[in-house]
């Protein structure tokens, strides 16, 4: 409670993610992301950014779990969740989603998440790319993006 009535929300956020393991021996949202990306969390691609976060509930899984085929419409989900807020736009937002399931695929299939992520990249092309600050600063947001067509009451 007390952190709550000190901190804001944001605060919070960056406390946790900062605080957290993201695998074996691995803490910090920053490390996270260099371990296995090899990039900044700012340098990261809109996939790359929803399978991070997606590896919290099982972090020694690794991009394993974000990919395996429980976790998959959760994953996918989370994509949806950001062009809800307006976040992403169509673009980004299907774009992504249509990443994560064909990495999901190859998963299946035998290859490793890494190798995964490089065929999906090969196949598909560069990535849309989303501004980082568009997540935490509303006033940021592109003005097409309406969120009363994307069900946001």
């Amino acid at each position: 409670f007390q952190v709550s009535a000190l901190l804001t929300k944001h605060r919070q956020l960056e406390l946790y993610l900062n605080m957290i393991e993201w695998g074996d021996g691995t803490w910090g949202v920053a490390a996270g992301s260099q371990a296995l990306f090899g990039r900044t969390p700012d340098q990261l691609t809109p996939t790359e950014s929803i399978l991070l976060a997606n590896v919290l509930p099982a972090p020694s899984r690794g991009l394993s779990f974000p990919l395996s085929p429980k976790r998959r419409a959760k994953t996918v989900r989370v994509a949806e969740m950001l062009w809800r807020t307006t976040a992403f736009d169509d673009i980004t937002s299907s774009a992504t989603a249509a990443r994560i399931r064909r990495a999901s695929r190859l998963v299946d299939r035998g290859l490793r998440p890494d190798e995964a992520l490089a065929a999906v990249a090969n196949e598909m092309g560069p990535e849309p790319t989303v501004d980082p600050g568009l997540l935490f600063d509303p006033a940021a947001r592109p003005i097409e993006c309406l969120p009363d067509r994307r069900g946001v009451r």
